[in-house]
């Protein structure tokens, strides 16, 4: 997102709302690819921890080989168990990312995980049940046509000469205001 994109989108945008908003994007991306590189040591290290259990199991020779096959297929049943975690939040985020969501972690606990985990047909039942959130929770994601017919719109005042002045409530605030009559801000 650049910040050219944002003053077009939001006319009458003051610098200080402009860096907020950079401040809030920036923020999130940065949030959003340490948990990527969490996720992705995680199961480096899982990798390493199999290939270490399997060459200990290898100097066990005359042992009891019933149960070191049992612990191999433990350990490499936790080991698929992992990667197929990964795998299906991999492919979860980045279809919210591509649907324009705005929160991941807000947008994943509106879903039903446990059925698009167990589903046969994973990537079309995330599209589907991505459309669908979009038009019953719009707010979660991004217009894809700038705000112009779909999606939250915010009504600034600015195209009137009205809002950003200072004196008086920005457009964002006398709209929260005005969906929230009864909160004191």
């Amino acid at each position: 997102m650049k910040r050219e994109e944002v003053k077009s989108q939001i006319p009458g945008i003051t610098d200080a709302q402009l860096d907020w908003v950079m401040n809030q994007y920036g923020n999130g991306i940065t949030r959003e690819k340490a948990t990527a590189e969490t996720l992705r040591g995680q199961l480096e290290t899982a990798q390493q921890q199999l290939q270490t259990a399997q060459e200990q199991l290898k100097s066990f020779e005359g042992v009891d080989v019933a149960q070191l096959k049992g612990k191999v297929k433990e350990l490499e049943d936790s080991l698929s168990a992992q990667a197929a975690a990964f795998a299906f939040d991999t492919e979860l985020d980045g279809a919210i990312r591509s649907a324009r969501g705005h929160n991941v972690k807000a947008i994943r606990s509106l879903l039903d995980l446990p059925k698009l985990k167990a589903s046969q047909n994973r990537t079309a039942d995330i599209q589907e049940a991505l459309a669908q959130l979009a038009k019953s929770e719009p707010w979660a994601f991004a217009p894809a046509d700038g705000g112009k017919g779909s999606g939250s719109y915010v009504n600034t005042g600015s195209q009137h000469g009205e809002g950003g002045s200072g004196a008086e409530p920005d457009g964002v605030l006398a709209r929260f205001q005005a969906l929230n009559p009864g909160m004191k801000i």
